[in-house]
């Protein structure tokens, strides 16, 4: 089927066919998936102290290798990263060695490093700062890329250590040594995923969205991103991940939800009683349309009813980019066989007599053909109209109860304003020209 789309300027001449698409004025937002920010933040310090003496079971005489030592380090990390503003951070990683010998001479070095991070909306940034190896300070700047320091994570952990150790009584060391190790980490992080739904926010509308997910509990308390070699387990029970906002996962692992458009939500899996974590998550939304076509007997610029005894014919289609199998989920069999299938009602050769909907339609003539997004539940709406009629065609009379005025009856049930007209010639002139 050849199909011409025409303006208004293009009516000079007779044509056979001509057919319009539904144009946006008002463009409609896409639908999105997306990370809407990352925070992350960690904080420890480190005091190893261990101090080595003459082994009780010698001479008691004090060796040269006898002596202290401390050893002490300072770390902290933080950034903020947010969708289309960019974020910045801070880190800092410094040590000092003390070292006090038998004779308790002291000596000591310290060093480390301080850097300053930003990162643009895209991601891409850099660091600025400065390297202290115990002896010279250097400068130094870096590439960065927001994505290789993001784990898609919860964290809220504490990881203290504190020790002590005498070792005296060890025969097989000519020194004993004593010490303590007291640690402090904390790290607390979370990255937030959030949707778009798209669309443009007209009253009752509800799209089909799937969302999926998995999570893995993170055990290494002191791993962070990318938690290369990390242990982790995961959360098999896909009940026990929450969808954001929305919901818990089926046993299945999928979240099935109709959504209205041009909103916003939270899909962040949450997992309740686990402080350490990584995850993925995903959404799909399924669009739904309603088509009409229209077969005019006076091809345009004619305004003909008809012509000898062909008056033209109305019909339509509903429409999913859902598979079967999936809108089999939630619609019967007896409606879902519907779906991508023109249809459209018809007498048997008479003005008034017997009703019956074509399924499919067998009309391949068509003048005007538009097609409108409707919502999920426009869709069933539509879909449930079409299987009454399919089951009690009822009484077709051309005047009071034919294709077009099905045809407007099957819009309005979902969810779609047709012209009110009874006449495929009028019909087709009316949606082609005002909608």
């Amino acid at each position: 089927m050849k199909k011409i789309f025409l303006s208004i300027g293009l009516l000079f001449a007779a044509a056979t066919v001509f057919a319009t698409t539904q144009t946006k004025a008002n463009q409609d937002k896409p639908s999105r998936v997306f990370m809407s920010c990352d925070v992350q933040n960690l904080n420890s310090t480190t005091d190893h102290y261990e101090s080595v003496y003459e082994n009780a079971n010698g001479d008691f005489i004090p060796d040269d290798d006898d002596g202290s030592s401390e050893n002490q380090t300072w770390v902290n990390y933080n950034h903020v990263w947010a969708d289309a503003i960019g974020g910045a951070g801070s880190e800092f990683n410094n040590w000092q060695n003390d070292n006090w010998d038998w004779q308790n001479n002291h000596t000591s070095t310290a060093g480390g490093m301080n850097g300053n991070m930003e990162w643009d909306w895209t991601g891409w940034g850099g660091e600025v700062g400065d390297s202290n190896d115990g002896t010279t300070i250097t400068g130094f700047t870096n590439i960065l890329w927001i994505w290789d320091i993001i784990g898609n994570e919860h964290c809220n952990v504490s990881d203290p250590v504190n020790t002590n150790w005498d070792n005296a009584n060890l025969d097989w060391d000519d020194d004993g040594d004593r010490g303590s190790q007291h640690d402090t980490y904390t790290r607390t992080a979370d990255t937030v995923w959030h949707i778009q739904t798209g669309g443009k926010a007209i009253a009752g509308r509800l799209n089909l969205w799937q969302f999926s997910g998995s999570v893995w509990e993170i055990t290494d308390k002191r791993a962070v991103p990318q938690f290369s070699g990390a242990a982790m387990r995961e959360i098999t029970n896909k009940t026990q991940i929450a969808i954001g906002e929305l919901g818990s996962l089926k046993a299945d692992g999928n979240l099935w939800l109709t959504l209205p458009d041009n909103v916003e939500k939270d899909i962040t899996p949450k997992v309740a009683g686990k402080d350490f974590y990584t995850f993925n998550v995903s959404g799909q939304k399924y669009k739904s349309y309603f088509t009409v076509y229209v077969d005019m007997p006076g091809p345009p610029p004619s305004h003909s009813t008809h012509v000898g005894t062909d008056y033209g014919h109305g019909w339509w289609m509903l429409g999913s980019d859902a598979s079967a199998n999936i809108l089999n989920i939630f619609i019967t069999t007896n409606r879902s066989h519907f779906i991508n299938e023109q249809v459209g009602y018809a007498d048997h050769g008479h003005m008034r007599g017997p009703g019956v909907l074509r399924d499919p339609e067998t009309n391949t003539n068509i003048s005007v053909t538009k097609t409108y997004e409707i919502g999920f539940n426009n869709l069933t709406n539509g879909l449930a109209f079409t299987q009454i009629l399919h089951d009690n065609p009822g009484t077709y009379n051309v005047f009071l109860n034919n294709c077009v005025q099905n045809c407007v009856k099957a819009g309005a049930a979902a969810g779609v304003t047709l012209p009110n007209d009874t006449k495929p010639e009028t019909f087709g002139w009316d949606i082609y020209l005002n909608h």
